[in-house]
This record gives structure tokens, sequence and C-alpha cells, in this order.
């Protein structure tokens, strides 16, 4: 067994034991004192999995050393610190052009079209005109912070056909704030991976305040054994769990009464990542049928959140909120068969796509399969429809 098989096994375990003690409370089972050992004895495990282990990243070792997840920080990083000369669709054209400039990127003989995702020749961009978009301050600036990244990844190639950088406009332009003077070094990188770690552990705080140890313990070991949360994805790069936090910290506050705070938070979740809207049409509904108070307040300090900030964006004009360019590209970026997606849909796809393996008993599903196993445009609104028709008494 490999380690990476190791580390998979004792994290299957974990959930295993996770699942078995949710079903265990569901089914009215009181929280005995040996419940509770295993509780946090399964708590302990997940911490301990969710950095693999002290492995970090058992996976891609070679170009991802340590704690720092140089490709994942190199997009954020650099995407947000050069948003204005960049935008969302010029990151990998100037990172080749700089890149050739300080004598590397020779074998880079193709990168992604950030505008279209189809794959051009590395030498028909124009090097003069990606440098224009820059102060001569800043490209050197900008020579400056890759040469820091250049050594510490080992897979440009795939780098620079991957999807780039696609923060939404208020979230980029927070993170461009942040990042703008900061120089690339080892110090500056730990010190922003950090902030992950700081915002969960502030989210979990305030669960527990609002629902005491046991709730809390499990939730932060469903975190800590989740898909999202998988270190070897996303562990050691910048802001990526912001949004989890918000939502913790709105739950939580939304338990106590403190129905403006909760929206608030939920509006930044919102604002981060976009989809956490969805949470609003639950709870919407849930104000038709009760009319309570908090959740009210809720729902209008979180619709108020999105809507001055969206207001704000606009009234800056296109150059300055990079809205014309993400909205196209995001649309782009959502019909792309390989990009990270969760859902029943995907569960569809993949579920009924045919997968094929290689002579080393990988497996792996070609493009065209993906598209043939999507299902008919109807079928998950019909679905969603059924269920919240279900799920509303």
């Amino acid at each position: 067994m490999s380690l990476n098989q190791g580390i998979l096994s004792a994290r299957i375990v974990l959930l295993v034991l996770l699942a078995s003690i949710f079903l265990l409370l569901v089914a009215g089972r009181p929280v005995s004192r040996r419940l509770r050992i295993l509780i946090f004895g399964v708590l302990v495990g997940a911490l301990l999995s969710y950095p693999n282990f002290g492995v970090f990243h058992p996976d891609h070792s070679g170009y991802r050393a340590g704690h720092i997840h140089y490709v994942d920080a190199f997009h954020y990083f650099m995407g947000a610190k050069y948003l204005p000369e960049l935008g969302y669709s010029r990151l990998y054209e100037a990172t080749v052009v700089a890149g050739r400039e300080l004598g590397a990127f020779e074998d880079v003989t193709h990168v992604r079209d950030l505008t279209s995702y189809t794959l051009r020749q590395a030498g028909s961009l124009d090097a003069q005109a990606v440098r224009g978009r820059f102060s001569k301050e800043r490209w050197l600036m900008f020579k400056r912070d890759l040469a820091f990244f250049g050594p510490r990844i080992d897979v440009w190639r795939g780098l620079l056909v991957d999807r780039g950088y696609n923060d939404p406009p208020p979230r980029a332009l927070l993170l461009h704030l942040l990042v703008r003077w900061l120089p690339a070094n080892t110090f500056t990188l730990t010190l922003l991976t950090s902030l992950d770690y700081v915002a969960v552990i502030a989210g979990f705080c305030f669960v527990w305040r609002a629902f005491g140890e046991i709730p809390t313990a499990l939730a932060l070991a469903f975190f800590s054994l989740s898909f999202f949360a998988r270190f070897d994805w996303v562990g050691g790069s910048l802001l990526r769990w912001d949004w989890i936090a918000a939502l913790l910290i709105s739950v939580a506050a939304f338990a106590r009464g403190f129905g403006r705070t909760a929206g608030i938070m939920l509006g930044y979740a919102v604002l981060a990542r976009i989809f956490p809207i969805l949470f609003l049409v639950p709870l919407g509904i849930k104000w038709l049928q009760s009319r309570d108070a908090v959740l009210g307040r809720c729902l209008r300090s979180a619709v108020g959140v999105v809507l001055v900030v969206a207001v704000g964006l606009v009234a800056v004009g296109e150059e300055r909120s990079f809205l014309s360019e993400f909205l196209p590209k995001i649309h782009v970026h959502g019909k792309d068969p390989f990009i990270n997606s969760v859902g029943l849909g995907s569960v569809i796809v993949f579920g009924a796509a045919p997968w094929s393996s290689n002579s080393d008993g990988s497996v792996y599903v070609t493009e065209a399969a993906i598209v043939g196993a999507r299902p008919a445009p109807y079928v998950l609104p019909l679905v969603s429809a059924v269920y919240l028709l279900v799920a509303l008494p």
C-alpha cells in the first residue's frame, strides 16, 4: 500500500466512524461518557488527517514542498496583486513573457487563452503588449515575485494550461488591497497562508459559543474530513476558506438571535464565492412561512450587503471593477467539463460517463464522455423543484 493509499484509508475509516456517530445521535442515543470519548477521538484523528498526518501534499511533494501550496498560492497571490494589470485573462501571458526575460520557460510551448479556454502557441504572445500594461516598477516587481515562485514549482507547463484566477470581483479587489505591496517571499507567503487557519478557528469558536462542545467537535471533524478541506487540494493557499468561516459565524450568530450579524456574514460569503446565494432561497421560504423577526433581519442584512457592494462595483466602472472580464470568463469556465464541481449534476455526469484505464491501473474520463453524459437541461431544475415541494412542509 502506498503512502497516499494509507492516508486515504485512514480518512475513510474516520468518516465511517463519524457517520456512525451521527446515526446514533439521530436515533436518539444519549451522549454517554463512552460516546463522548469516541467523538473526541474521531475529532483528534480528523485533525491529524487534515494535513495528511504531517505529509501535507503526498501526491505532489515535488512541487508543493512543505505546507505552502505554491501552485494555488501563485494564482491567488499573483492574480490578485496584479489584478489591475492582468485582469482575469492575462496572468499566463505575463508569466511566460516575464519568465523568458528571466531565462526560463523555453520548454513551454502552449498557454491557455483565459478568454476562450483554448490553447495557444506560446510563441504567438505579444511581449511588448504584455509589458505595456505595466509600469516599469510594477513589471520589475512582477518579475521579482515570479523569480520567487519559479524554483518552487516544477510543473509550469501544466500550470500554464490551468484555468487562471477566478475570484469574484469583490473578493479579488479585497485580496488585491491586502497583497498589492507585499513581496513574494517565504515570510509573506507563510503569513498569508495562515489566514485561513485563523479564520476557520474563529468560525468554530463562534460555533462553540452558540451550540456547545459536542456539536462543535462533530462539525470540526466533518470539516477536517470533507472533500472541500483536503489539504492536498487547497491547503496552504491564500484565503480559500474565508467564506466557510463566514457561514459558520453566520449560523452561530443566527442561533443566538443576532440576525443582522448573521446576514452580514452570509452576504460576505455570497460576495466571496457567489454560490452561497443559494442559502437565501430556503431562508426566504422559511421567512414567508414564519415571518420570524431574526430571520427577517438576517435576510435584509444579507441582501443589503450584496446590493451595496454590487452597486459600488457598477459605480466605479468596468475598468476598475473587472466585471466585464469576470462575467464572460466565468461563463466559459462553467462550460469546461474538467472544472471542480459538486452537486447532483456532477453525480449524474461522472456516474454515467464511461471511464477508461491506463496501463498503470489509473482511470480517467474523456471530455467527449463527460459531454455525452450530461443530462437534458430540464432535468436538474425539475429535480430541484420536486425536492423543494417535498421539503416545504
